[in-house]
């Protein structure tokens, strides 16, 4: 589920989202492995690449998340999956990776959260109680419980339960991967946690060949 939020400053965005309507919505939960990274497009640089190319932005952030066809010639939307809800200031850290991995047979073999430069395995470090808390406190926008350990079972979940189980959230596959034997689905999530956190994007406007606004999207908040 995503929502498109109005152009305006970076900071206000992150205060209705991270402080909520009252003042005490969710708050930060680390990754100390992303958290230390910045995607360099986010946030205040954003700006600097107005009016350049699609290829120097390609340069700085390397490959988005997703591509989209906009209306106009030489027009597309880009999407770079980042965290909302880190320690780090702003839309600047780039998001996790659920992995989900099938056998042959479309059974769930594996599944764990990734880090998105590489292969490292992220660990869990929240509870599922802690979880819960988290999203019933996302002003205006609660977004849908998922409990994946629940819902993921290794060994009995096929690729139909897995599209069931996350078709609530309607996140978009950042790919699908063939194996040796069967294959794997990557969602993008703001962080490994027992429920499905989707993350935020930033969204690159791209017209007439050249980047004409940079500016956040996700859900939640008050706006």
């Amino acid at each position: 589920m995503r929502l498109l939020l109005p152009h305006r400053s970076w900071l206000m965005i992150l205060a209705a989202v991270v402080l909520g309507c009252g003042g005490s919505g969710p708050r930060p939960v680390p990754v100390p492995e992303l958290d230390q990274r910045t995607l360099e497009i986010g946030q205040n640089s954003s700006t600097a690449f107005v009016g350049r190319s699609p290829a120097e932005v390609l340069r700085a952030a390397g490959e988005p998340a997703q591509k989209r066809p906009s209306l106009g010639r030489g027009s597309e939307q880009w999407a770079y999956a980042v965290r909302a809800f880190s320690p780090a200031a702003g839309f600047s850290v780039p998001a996790a990776i659920l992995r989900i991995e099938f056998d042959g047979a479309g059974v769930v073999t594996d599944w764990y959260f990734r880090d998105p430069a590489g292969r490292t395995r992220l660990p869990v470090r929240e509870s599922l109680p802690d979880a819960q808390r988290f999203l019933s406190s996302i002003c205006r926008q609660p977004v849908p419980e998922i409990d994946l350990e629940a819902g993921l079972q290794r060994k009995q979940s096929t690729q139909e339960d897995v599209a069931s189980l996350l078709a609530p959230v309607r996140s978009d596959k950042g790919r699908e991967e063939a194996l040796s034997e069967g294959l794997a689905w990557e969602y993008y999530v703001d962080r490994p946690s027992p429920v499905f956190v989707p993350p935020f994007y930033v969204m690159v406007s791209i017209e007439n060949g050249r980047v004409n606004r940079i500016y956040p999207s996700g859900y939640g908040g008050c706006a």
